[in-house]
């Protein structure tokens, strides 16, 4: 069976090899000149079950102002985008009620255990490295921090399998020395000791070496132009800058440019770009640092 994976980023590449050790002829096409290029290439590279709660929580809609005028908020939306997310937002602000967004939050707990359980089976077989680090993350509130209502979430997360711990000032200090000087801040800490974290473009790197190794082949500087049904239900070919190419299944996983193919088979999929921001430190030596 020749199976077509769009798009050469952690997604692509990983269900590549996937597909690669479960016997199928895989081809990735990528518009890049190697992988990982796109949206893989400064990922944060968490791998947090933690993290599961979706962003619109019930009362989203309250703070819909501080999105689009607080010049500090974390998730700032510019007021001339709104036209033409109103789709996407009415979806969004649909699933912020308190009984969908703990059947989402449960979902992504599960999706993240099973994805975590997966990277780490991946990593002993293939003996991958990519800075990744296995201590965990641990969130650290302020005496006015919301800790207690964060907990409160948390325990609904416990549910399901998520581990955590309560720290105090000095259980912070013991984790993780290098605040000392700020420590006075800070009230308390809730510590998720199965977190992991890792170079997303690193890994990305490494897992499409492996399925090439394993049998993928790599058409890279090659764009998908096109997506072409041979029936109702089936796609049979693609057009790229470098011809067409004849599949019997595809994978799209181009990010936030999936849904510019999809909506030519009919199919809109709810995604919108986030633009987030990184910055790279030299430590320059330091002793003990995070």
């Amino acid at each position: 069976m020749k199976v077509v994976v769009m798009g050469a980023g952690v997604i692509g590449s990983t269900t590549a090899y996937m597909l690669t050790k479960a016997g199928l002829d895989v081809i990735v096409i990528d518009r890049r000149d190697r992988p990982g290029m796109e949206t893989s290439f400064a990922n944060g590279g968490l791998m947090n079950p933690s993290d599961s709660s979706p962003w619109n929580s019930p009362g989203t809609m309250k703070n819909l102002g501080n999105m689009l005028f607080d010049a500090n908020s974390p998730l700032k939306i510019k007021p001339r985008a709104v036209p033409s997310m109103i789709g996407w937002s009415l979806k969004f602000f649909a699933n912020s009620r308190t009984r969908v967004h703990k059947a989402n939050m449960i979902a992504n707990i599960r999706l993240a255990r099973l994805s975590l359980e997966t990277l780490r089976a991946i990593r002993a077989e293939e003996g991958l490295t990519y800075d990744q680090t296995v201590r965990g993350t641990m969130r650290m509130f302020p005496p006015q921090g919301r800790m207690s209502e964060f907990l409160q979430m948390c325990r609904e997360m416990e549910e399901w399998g998520v581990v955590l711990e309560k720290l105090d000032k000095a259980q912070i200090l013991e984790k993780e020395p290098c605040v000392a000087p700020v420590i006075d801040r800070y009230a308390g800490a809730v510590l998720f000791p199965d977190d992991e974290s890792g170079d997303a473009h690193k890994f990305t790197k490494e897992i499409a070496r492996v399925a090439q190794a394993c049998g993928a082949k790599f058409l890279m500087d090659t764009e998908v132009l096109d997506i072409k049904r041979g029936s109702a239900t089936k796609i049979s070919h693609i057009h790229t800058t470098k011809g067409e190419i004849q599949a019997d299944a595809f994978v799209l996983s181009l990010g936030s440019y999936s849904p510019n193919l999809s909506s030519r088979l009919g199919i809109h999929l709810p995604i919108i770009p986030v633009k987030g921001y990184s910055i790279t430190v030299p430590l320059n030596g330091w002793q003990g640092g995070p």
